[in-house]
């Protein structure tokens, strides 16, 4: 359990970040587009971007984002992203 808000605020992203879109049932649009995956890598991270952006601005406005790196594999085909946020309090 979080101990302060900021605990709570990065918690929640981590959550937004770690799932598919309709994996949640009482919110189906909160996560990752899952027709990213097979998507060539290029198109895939330009449209994880996106999707991550949209996400957290909607589902945790207490965070504001300000990069996504990421760490790649491609002859695995692996798209890690790395997220920094600002916490508002």
């Amino acid at each position: 359990a979080p101990t302060t808000e900021i605990e709570e605020v990065l918690q929640n992203v981590r959550m937004i970040v770690g799932v598919w879109r309709s994996e949640v049932p009482l919110d189906r649009e909160m996560g990752i587009d899952p027709s990213l995956i097979d998507a060539p890598i290029g198109a895939a991270r330009a449209r994880l971007m996106t999707s991550l952006a949209d996400t957290i601005k909607r589902c945790e406005p207490r965070a504001s984002l300000q990069s996504i790196d990421f760490r790649s594999d491609v002859a695995e085909g692996i798209v890690q992203p790395i997220i920094t946020v600002n916490v508002e309090e």
